[in-house]
């Protein structure tokens, strides 16, 4: 891979539910990594990730690594789940991770190949309450064992992690009540 060790790229989904964390991204980042960038995309919109990758090829060249981690969760069980949630959920969570594969994967394989990391969850594999989270995640499984098999004559592996509950703002901003259900199924 042509990827000098000290770039680093931020994109996050900027519309919805998601906290804007772009504008620390790259200061937090200059510190440590010599040419830190963020960028601000709506990673469910195939146009937003288009115009963001083809800013990250002019700014970079080329890309090695993607780590899909964009992802939101509404604290809802299947009984009181509405179709909105429900398509905002997959929209974040599985296109967003499947236009990251599609859009990145065509600059790793013109650098030789590279590395996606996909970020599912333990509720994929486990099951869980909260309906449109738990198959959103358990869908990243199925797209990620997807890509890896299509990707990797072109020297691009394709990995999930399942983590369980994490300290993240995403975890943070549900409410305690349900943190504590969380724990107990994960």
């Amino acid at each position: 891979m042509h990827q000098d060790a000290s770039d680093y790229v931020v994109y996050e989904e900027n519309g919805g539910d998601a906290l804007p964390y772009t504008e620390d991204a790259e200061g937090n980042l200059s510190g440590v990594y010599t040419n830190a960038k963020a960028y601000k995309c709506n990673v469910a919109e195939y146009d937003s990730v288009k115009e963001t990758v083809a800013a990250i090829k002019n700014d970079l060249g080329n890309v090695g690594i993607l780590i899909n981690n964009a992802g939101i969760n509404k604290c809802t069980i299947i009984q009181l789940e509405t179709k909105e949630n429900w398509e905002k959920v997959m929209s974040v969570n599985v296109t967003g991770t499947m236009l990251g594969i599609k859009t990145m994967s065509s600059l790793m394989r013109k650098s030789g190949g590279g590395s996606i990391i996909n970020m599912a969850s333990t509720t994929g594999s486990n099951g869980h309450w909260v309906a449109a989270y738990s198959t959103s995640k358990w869908a990243v499984r199925g797209l990620t064992r997807s890509a890896a098999l299509t990707l990797a004559p072109w020297n691009i592996r394709c990995n999930a992690i399942s983590p369980g509950m994490v300290e993240t703002a995403l975890v943070a901003s549900a409410s305690k009540e349900n943190n504590e259900v969380f724990c107990k199924h994960t």
